[in-house]
C-alpha cells in the first residue's frame, strides 16, 4: 500500500495548486512579451497577474535550479525614471493570509545590488502590512524567503514579488511561489495549459493576424439583426472572474466577412463571466438572417477582455 506523506499542522496540503500566485512560473503573456514604460503607476503591461511600473520588463529564459524556466528580465531602459521599479501581484483569496503564509523567488542582477522582497499591501484599507525585506543580490541565482505572520485584510491583497529596484541595474526573477505554514517547499512546476487557464479568468484576448485566411481563426460569429446591424457573441475559453471590460483596436483593423468590408461601429452589447455579445455596424445593408463574422485581418487588431483585481 502507498504511503501519503502528511504535511505539520502549520503546513495546510494544498492538492495540485501549492503555490497561490497564479502565472509564478512567468509563463503566460498574453499582452506583451517586451514592453517599456515611462509611467510611474502600476499596470498590468506584459507578463500577466503580475502588475509592473517604469522600466523595460522582457520575457527571456535561463537554468534556475537545474531547470530551464521563463524568466522576468527588468532592465533600467532609457531615461531616469527607472528608479524604484519592481512588480507584484494581487491575491484574489485574501483570507489565506488568515494564517501563516511565505513567499520565495529566485533573484539575480547583472551585478551586485539590493532589492526589496515581500511586502504586503492592503488594497481595503490603503495601508502597508508588512513592510517589505531588504536583500543583496548578486550575479547567481539565489532563492529568498519571507515569512508573513497571520494577517487581516479588508480587501484583495497586493503582495510585492520584488520592489526598490537600483538605478542602473537590470534584474532577473525567476519563480515567484507563495504557501501556507512556514515552511518553504519545492517550487511546484505547473502545465502550461493549466496556468494559462488560471490566467484567462481575470484577462484574455482575441488578435488579429495576417496571411492567407489565417484571419478567420480570430473571427466572432452572429448575424445580420436588421439592414446594417449585426449582432454576434463570443464564449469565454474560460469563465472569467467577473463581467469584463471589453476594449476594441481600430476600426480600420476589422474585417466583415463575407463581404470583405470594415464595420463603421463596434461595441458591447453586454455580457456575463462566460459570454459577450457585441454590436456591429456594416456601412452597408444586408438583408437580417444573413451570417457576419467579425475578423481581424491585421496584427494591430485585438479584442480584450479584462476582469482583473
Amino acid at each position: 500500500m502507498a504511503l501519503s506523506k502528511i504535511l505539520p499542522a502549520s503546513q495546510e496540503q494544498y492538492v495540485g495548486a501549492r503555490n497561490l500566485i497564479v502565472n509564478g512560473n512567468f509563463a503566460v503573456w498574453q499582452r506583451n512579451t517586451d514592453s517599456e514604460t515611462t509611467s510611474t503607476s502600476w499596470a498590468y503591461r506584459t507578463v500577466d497577474r503580475f502588475q509592473i511600473n517604469r522600466g523595460r520588463y522582457r520575457k527571456t529564459s535561463d537554468t534556475v535550479d537545474g531547470r530551464t524556466v521563463d524568466v522576468v528580465q527588468i532592465d533600467p531602459a532609457s531615461g531616469a525614471y527607472h528608479g524604484g521599479r519592481g512588480m507584484f501581484t494581487k491575491i484574489e483569496d485574501y483570507n489565506v493570509y488568515d494564517k501563516p503564509t511565505v513567499l520565495s523567488v529566485y533573484v539575480k542582477a547583472d551585478a551586485a545590488t539590493t532589492a526589496e522582497i515581500g511586502q504586503l499591501y492592503d488594497y481595503g484599507g490603503g495601508s502597508t502590512v508588512q513592510a517589505g525585506t531588504s536583500v543583496n543580490i548578486t550575479t547567481d541565482w539565489q532563492r529568498f524567503e519571507v515569512q508573513y505572520s497571520a494577517q487581516t485584510f479588508s480587501q484583495v491583497a497586493a503582495n510585492y514579488i520584488v520592489n526598490a529596484l537600483v538605478d542602473g541595474r537590470t534584474y532577473y526573477v525567476a519563480m515567484a511561489q507563495l504557501e501556507t505554514g512556514t515552511q518553504v517547499t519545492p517550487f511546484e512546476h505547473r502545465l502550461f495549459g493549466d496556468e494559462l487557464a488560471r490566467c484567462k479568468r481575470y484577462f484574455n484576448q482575441i488578435k488579429g493576424a495576417t496571411g492567407g485566411f489565417s484571419h478567420i481563426s480570430s473571427g466572432v460569429m452572429g448575424v445580420y439583426n436588421s439592414g446594417n446591424q449585426g449582432l454576434l457573441r463570443y464564449l469565454f475559453p474560460t469563465e472569467m472572474r467577473a463581467v469584463p471590460t471589453v476594449t476594441f483596436s481600430a476600426l480600420s483593423t476589422y474585417d466583415l466577412e463575407p463581404f470583405d468590408t470594415a464595420p463603421s461601429a463596434i461595441s458591447s452589447g453586454g455580457g456575463t463571466t462566460k459570454a459577450m455579445a457585441f454590436n456591429v455596424t456594416d456601412p452597408s445593408s444586408r438583408t437580417k438572417g444573413f451570417a457576419m463574422m467579425l475578423t481581424m485581418d491585421q496584427t494591430a487588431g485585438y479584442i480584450k477582455f479584462d476582469s482583473e483585481l
